[in-house]
């Protein structure tokens, strides 16, 4: 986290800081109800269904959203909903694609567990969370002023470096506010 008035780096607080016990759930419980009444009023392989392709979407683009791969529309919808030849199409982009969505559907899965009070929500488990969602990717690109690089993803840790996400022009998410025109 940084400050917004000065851009200093703040790492986030340990867990033991955290107040878990102010989160609101209520929306958890609301879709909780509505998932339990759906079903009741569908078949059961319906409802599988429709939550797997939900899932396969989830997993496709998170990976799109960590910058592991592009996504179009139509790569996104053959994946999830396993149209034919999707895994042609997923070996298409790179030999690392498909190992990162196998550790997205491991990990929302790992993740189910927690939402459905399964396994109860701990330190240990959100580090193993991110030890599964990672598992197939050995480094992350820092971008510094001697150019990009490729450093190894210590898994199942807090990071520990300041980091300011880049916009598709180039410019740091810091500068955004200077970006931005405003009407006179």
């Amino acid at each position: 986290m940084s400050d917004q008035a000065g851009g200093v780096y703040r790492p986030f607080p340990s867990f033991v800081e955290w107040e878990i016990a102010g989160l609101d759930t209520s929306d958890f419980e609301r879709y909780s109800a509505m998932l339990a009444a759906t079903k009741e009023s569908v078949e059961p392989g319906t409802l599988q269904a429709a939550m797997t392709t939900a899932q396969r979407y989830a997993a496709v683009d998170t990976n799109a959203i960590e910058g592991l791969y592009e996504v179009d529309r139509g790569f996104t919808r053959t994946i999830a909903t396993q149209a034919a030849a999707w895994e042609s199409v997923m070996d298409a982009r790179g030999p690392h694609v498909r190992p990162a969505f196998d550790d997205a559907l491991n990990a929302y899965d790992y993740v189910l567990d927690a939402a459905t009070r399964s396994v109860e929500l701990t330190e240990k488990w959100i580090k193993d969370l991110h030890s599964i969602i990672c598992a197939s990717q050995e480094s992350y690109r820092v971008y510094t002023e001697q150019g990009p690089q490729d450093r190894p993803l210590p898994k199942g840790t807090y990071k520990t470096l300041p980091n300011s996400p880049t916009l598709l022009m180039g410019e740091s998410m810091r500068t955004l506010p200077s970006l931005i025109r405003h009407p006179k």
